[in-house]
């Protein structure tokens, strides 16, 4: 089945819970997600949220009363068993190390280890959480980390940097307590880039688990912008990936630059990139769902419930914010 979804954020953030809870009920924003045309989510946390597991802000789940109190891997289970029930795939997304937005330059976060929790903690979360969802069918996926990027190599002489080693490490762990589970491996240089992936495949334990993903966003293209020039940029890093299915976990746009048929570049990129993903049948999650931001380390220009120009819904979290973009999306 052709996955065609939503990104979901605020678990990895230091409100350590989805977005929207302050705004509508749980159940409302999911029936919400299926009243788009998506069948799936992109759920993003962090290891910080796994690892010291807080109690949740009262203030991040306002509109349900039913949270206050409960811990944040409590609240994130009901978030997961919410979406599934409602019959939407789950793909969990290893998004950052620490709570904080990404991926700004120097936030911590550029490869899945860091001195506070270092790989073997990281691969150790993923096989909590793999056995934590082991009994549901939905939750469909393990995207084992967001955006590599610095130091990080598709393969390297140090090991640290070594990004294919390090995803077939964590790949086998999860895979062992949950031999259902896709392993999704996204590329370097932002998730921008899988070429390595010709001559240094990541391989696994279990045949038909790899999935390979990619982000892509306007400003990933060099002006000026053509159909032909975004094409080629395409095909030269991730076009050519043999029988491995392709997924692109991220892309977006402000919703006040979409109007079907408009010449602004962003509008261009968009009508473009959904034209070859469908060309190759591939599935992706729209970045992202939220009406409003998350919370954000001081420093880092994110204001709990401003409203989130890249976001699907309305800053009330009670519709579609673009009606025409969500429609072409989703038709």
């Amino acid at each position: 089945m052709r996955l065609r979804g939503v990104n979901w954020y605020g678990a990895e953030s230091p409100d350590f819970v989805v977005g929207g809870l302050h705004r509508q009920p749980l159940e409302r924003i999911v029936a919400l997600i299926t009243a788009l045309g998506a069948n799936c989510v992109r759920l993003p946390f962090s290891n910080q949220l796994v690892a010291e597991n807080p109690t949740v802000p009262d203030a991040a789940v306002a509109a349900n009363p039913a949270l206050r109190g409960q811990s944040a891997l409590a609240v994130f289970d009901q978030t997961v068993a919410a979406l599934t029930a409602a019959g939407l795939a789950v793909i969990l997304d290893n998004h950052t190390s620490f709570a904080d937005w990404c991926c700004d330059r120097g936030d911590g976060n550029d490869l899945w280890h860091v001195s506070a929790y270092p790989e073997a903690v990281w691969i150790a979360h993923w096989t909590l959480l793999a056995q934590r969802y082991r009994a549901d069918p939905l939750v469909i996926a393990a995207d084992l980390r967001n955006e590599p990027r610095g130091p990080a190599r598709w393969t390297s002489r140090q090991p640290a940097y070594s990004w294919r080693d390090a995803a077939e490490r964590a790949g086998a762990a999860i895979l062992a307590e949950n031999p259902d589970l896709l392993i999704v491996v996204e590329g370097i240089d932002h998730a921008s880039d899988v070429r390595g992936a010709a001559d240094a495949p990541v391989r696994l334990p279990a045949p038909g688990r790899l999935v390979y993903s990619v982000h892509d966003y306007v400003w990933y293209h060099a002006r000026p912008r053509s159909a032909q020039s975004m094409r080629r940029r395409w095909e030269r890093r991730w076009g050519d990936l043999g029988n491995t299915p392709l997924f692109v976990g991220e892309f977006g746009l402000d919703i006040g630059e979409w109007t079907e048929g408009s010449d602004r570049a962003t509008a261009l990129w968009l009508r473009v990139l959904l034209d070859y993903l469908d060309e190759r049948d591939a599935s992706w999650t729209y970045w992202p769902l939220n009406g409003t931001m998350s919370s954000a380390t001081p420093g880092r220009g994110r204001v709990f419930g401003a409203r989130e120009p890249f976001g699907l819904l309305t800053p009330e979290w009670d519709g579609p914010a673009n009606e025409g973009l969500t429609r072409w999306l989703f038709s």
